[in-house]
């Protein structure tokens, strides 16, 4: 098996500006997402996704392989976070 791929940051970019739900690896989880914001953790720096899948769920960027744009769009949510929470996946 081939070794998984780093997500491009442009093309994450373009998902959440375009609102469209996006698959990726994640550890060793095939994960579905609505990515609604690419946030800075302020205590490392990190990038991180902040995206809706039933609740909010944050993922490391840096951890994100083989990322897929679907052809899916998602509704906006008013409740984005804009801070990423201690104690998360990221």
């Amino acid at each position: 098996m081939e070794p998984r791929k780093s997500a491009n940051l442009l093309d994450l970019r373009v998902a959440i500006a375009g609102r469209r739900i996006i698959r990726f690896w994640w550890k060793d989880q095939e994960i579905e997402l609505e990515p609604h914001a690419l946030l800075q953790a302020r205590r490392t720096g990190a990038f991180v996704v902040a995206g809706w899948r039933g609740c909010w769920e944050f993922y490391s960027y840096a951890e994100m392989k083989d990322l897929v744009i679907m052809q899916d769009i998602f509704e906006t949510r008013k409740d984005v976070p804009c801070l990423v929470p201690t104690g998360g996946r990221a």
